[in-house]
């Protein structure tokens, strides 16, 4: 299937249950509770915050993890400060 043709936003809804998606030629928007991630197009590159790949779904899974790795490394430097 196209990248024209495929229905991000359903792909969306299926890999992240519960979310809300919207889906135009340029960006796909996804709402997890009060979290946006939104994938912008830019050539054939999708990329979101610190994702980047070839569909919006794997950017968004990218960025996530990349914040998820930024938020760990902020707590283990408090840590290391004696911050509990």
């Amino acid at each position: 299937m196209s990248d024209n043709t495929r229905d991000w936003a359903q792909e969306a809804r299926e890999q992240w249950p519960g979310c809300q998606a919207t889906y135009n030629t340029d960006a796909l928007e996804v709402y997890m509770g009060a979290t946006a991630c939104i994938a912008i197009r830019d050539g054939a590159v999708w990329r979101c915050f610190g994702g980047e790949a070839l569909d919006p779904i794997v950017a968004i899974e990218r960025a996530i993890r990349a914040e998820q790795d930024e938020a760990r490394a902020t707590l283990e430097r408090l840590r290391a400060w004696g911050v509990e």
